[in-house]
Formats: structure tokens, sequence, C-alpha cells
């Protein structure tokens, strides 16, 4: 019957030997991994806290028992003999919980932004290069995990903006000095326009060389120049945008440095993870609480990149919360590598448009009443938030792929009087989801008409797979900017 009894603390207790290991093996792994080290490290790392040293040291705890037991006295080898009845797996899973409580304890206390930055960029790693039809889903839910687990962390602080502020300040040479924190009982706000001015905040465009040293001098500056919490979170979306460029040989090899604050903001280069975290480092030095987020989001061929994932940022303004992603503000990346093009478009964007192309892990960063699922994401049209900052808006039920026979069809509204032009193109990939290039025909152009409310009628050449691709200008001549597309079944 005593036996009966532990059987379930026993089952309880190698449950969470197994759970803290694999957690610290995935950890460091990833760390591992975020550097850039070597296929082969992550693995080593990770293999060393489960099972290699739990199972080396209980070994040579029972080796050094052995060659000592002669030299005992008689109750030293009763004691002995006490201790040899704990058998060697209960050992080992004494050994591999003290061992992965040490690492998470070390990593997540003295370097929590390093570890979580890790986790929700590179936590995905050993799926990351798998091709089997589970993997993407496997590598969404350890993403999932990764910034689950990061925002348990968080609010288990009292004060999550102070404790990433003091982990910053551990790493700095020079003195903190003391930023204005934003008041909203103090100054006089006003919530922003969608989209916000295209103009660079006057504080970045005059920004003196001496105070561009640090995090700290920078945000200093800032919130010395902006007492409006909306100008200070413009200000600094702008100093990101303008100020870092995107690591385009980086994302060719996939390989990627450190994209911890510091690092970004002393190298002016980045991916999505280093712009996300420069920014809510500089806004956690004025007070303002931004989170990072991470999950997908669709390219200009309306694919997800499996594998790769997307961060960007939402921020609490006098509590509203409010999406932006200083990425995609900062420029493009063309054949010719990167292209610096600022674009506010992505700062303060309304739910509803920002969900269009970027899907969080969480769906709560959705900012949604009702979250929508991935299927629906993929199934919406893809439309850049340009679309929508024109004026745009498409025909209610609308989705992608849009069904057709002899014309393709569809109506939507020009509140600002834009000119529109669309393109109908084969939309013909390899299985790699490149265009072959001896596939490519000349588009067919569609007919546009009306004013306010316009209507959209293309051709099918043939039944098959298309791309409508649409293009819109202010002037009825001139260059047209890419605004979205839809994709069309053509039967």
């Amino acid at each position: 019957m005593f036996h009966l009894l532990l059987f379930p603390i026993k089952f309880f207790w190698y449950g969470l030997v197994l759970l803290l290991s694999m957690l610290a093996a995935w950890l460091v792994s990833s760390l591992a991994v975020h550097i850039n080290g070597p296929v082969w490290l992550p693995w080593l790392v990770g293999g060393l806290i489960l099972p290699i040293m739990p199972v080396y040291w209980t070994l040579e705890s029972l080796i050094q028992e052995i060659r000592a037991e002669d030299k005992l006295t008689p109750e030293q080898r009763q004691q002995l003999s006490e201790k040899k009845e704990v058998g060697f797996m209960p050992r080992v899973a004494l050994n591999t919980f003290t061992l992965s409580l040490t690492v998470l304890a070390t990593l997540l206390g003295l370097f929590p932004q390093e570890s979580f930055t890790a986790l929700t960029t590179r936590g995905d790693w050993m799926f990351a290069q798998r091709q089997e039809a589970w993997a993407p889903n496997a590598r969404i839910k350890s993403l999932y995990l990764a910034s689950r687990l990061e925002g348990v962390y968080q609010r288990v602080l009292d004060n999550p903006s102070q404790a990433w502020a003091e982990a910053l300040d551990s790493v700095r040479s020079s003195p903190k000095p003391q930023a204005r924190p934003v008041s909203a009982a103090s100054v006089k706000t006003q919530r922003p326009d969608w989209p916000p001015s295209r103009e660079i905040h006057p504080a970045i465009a005059r920004l003196p060389a001496n105070m561009d040293k640090n995090i700290s001098t920078v945000a200093h500056y800032i919130a010395q120049q902006e007492s409006n919490p909306y100008g200070r979170v413009k200000a600094i979306y702008d100093y990101v945008a303008t100020r870092i460029a995107y690591d385009a040989p980086a994302l060719a090899m996939g390989q990627y440095p450190p994209q911890d604050a510091q690092t970004v903001f002393k190298t002016r280069k980045a991916v999505c993870a280093g712009y996300s975290r420069l920014f809510m480092a500089l806004a956690h030095e004025m007070g303002i609480l931004a989170v990072y987020v991470t999950g997908d989001a669709r390219d200009l061929q309306g694919m997800t990149a499996p594998g790769t994932g997307h961060a960007w940022n939402a921020v609490q303004i006098e509590d509203q919360w409010y999406l932006l992603d200083t990425t995609w503000g900062s420029g493009l990346v063309g054949n010719d590598g990167f292209v610096r093009r600022y674009n506010p478009d992505y700062l303060f964007t309304p739910p509803e448009v920002f969900g269009v192309d970027h899907f969080p892990t969480e769906s709560k960063w959705q900012l949604k009443n009702k979250p929508i699922s991935r299927e629906t994401f993929e199934r919406q049209p893809l439309l850049r938030a340009s679309f929508f900052e024109r004026g745009y808006r498409l025909e209610k039920g609308l989705s992608s792929p849009l069904k057709a026979t002899e014309y393709a069809k569809f109506r939507l509204e020009n509140s600002k009087r834009q000119y529109l032009l669309g393109h109908l193109t084969p939309d013909i990939r390899s299985p790699k989801g490149k265009e072959k290039s001896s596939d490519k025909t000349e588009p067919v152009h569609c007919q546009v008409t009306g004013t306010r409310d316009l209507s959209v009628s293309c051709k099918i050449p043939k039944p098959g797979a298309y791309k409508l691709e649409l293009f819109s200008n202010q002037h009825a001549s001139g260059n047209y900017e890419f605004i979205g597309q839809l994709k069309v079944q053509a039967d």
C-alpha cells in the first residue's frame, strides 16, 4: 500500500526533472544557435545537460565511493551502505535537477533579455531545416511556448519595464541620465492619427552626435525634447527605422549575429529581432511599456516563411495598446540588398490593418475582440498598410483566392479618389517556391472603372492560378506603388 502511495510522488518528481532539464537544454542550445555557433554546438550543449553531465557525475561519485570503501571504519561503511540503497536513477535525477535549475536560474537571472531573445527568435532551431509536413506546426508551437514563457517571466516581476532597464544597466559602462518619465496626468495628450506624419520627428532629425553615444543618452535626449507620449514613441520608431540598416547578408546566409539591443546599437544593423529589441530598450528607458511580439508575416508573394518568423512590438500608452513594426518602417530587401525607405505606415497601425500581413504567435497580440485563426489569416487578400492608408477598402466577404471563370471581378471603395491599376499574371511556382523564369508571360491589364466606388475586371486567358496585383498613385501619371494582391483561381 505504501508503494502505491509513493508512485504518484515519483511520477511527479521524474516528470519535473525531465521538464526542467528539457527547458534548460532548450535555452542553452537556443543561445548557442543565437551566437551563430556551428551546427553541432546546440546538440552538444543540450546533450551536456540531458543526460551527459548528470550521468557522468553520478558514475564518478559511485567510482569514488567504491575506491574509498576499504579505508572506511565500520560505522562509515554502514553509512555508505545506506547511501547506496539510493539507486542509480534517483541519483541521476537529483543531479539533473540540480544542474538544470542552476543553469536556468543563472541565465534568466543574469541575462534575461539575451535568453528570451534567443528563445523567441531561435527557439525553433531544431525544426527550421526540417522538410516534413509536421515541421512548420512544431516550429510555430515552439515559438509560441517561448513567447508564453517570456510573458510569465514578465508577469512575475513587480515592474517588468524597470527589470528590463536594470538588465540593460548591468552591461553599460556610462552612467544613466535621468529621463523624464511619461506622465498622463501632467501631459496633455492627443491620440495619434494613422498614419502619423511622414516627416522624421524633429528630435531625431537634429539629434546631436554627442547624444547618440548609447541607448541611455538617446532616450534621455528624446525625453527632454518631447513630452507627449505618442510623440516619444514616434521619435523612438523614427530613430530605429532610420538609424538601423537591415542585415541582408545575414538573412541570405541564415546566420544571424547577436540581436540584443546593445549589439544592434553598436553595429547599426539588425534583422527584425534586433529592430524590435532596440525599440523596446529605448521605450523602457523612458518608462514606456513595450513588449516584444513574435509570429509570422506575409511577404510580397503572400507567403509566410516557415522557419524564419518575424518580430515586432506592441506599446502601451495611457492604458491603450498599439502595434508597430520598425523593421518594415525601415525599408525593404531587394536583389541588391537593403534599400532604406522610411515608412510610418507601420506605426500605431490599426489592428485590422496590421493583422492583414502580421500574425502573432499569441492571439492576444492581434488586439482584436475576436482573434482570427491562422487559416483565416492566410485566406485574407494580401494588402499592404498603404492600401488602407490610401483610402481603399475591399467589399465585405471577399477572400483569397478569388473564384473566377471568364472574368475576375471585384469592387472596392476609393474614398481618397486615388488612381488604381491592376495586373493579372500566372502564379506558377517551382517546388521551392520560386517563380520559373521560363514560365513568365506578359501581364493582363485589368479594366478599372468608377471614381469613389471602383469596379475591377480582369479577363482570364485560360484556367489556372493567377496573381492580381494592385498599384496605386495619387495622379494619373507617374510611378504607381504596389499596394497588395489577390490570388485568383480560374476554372
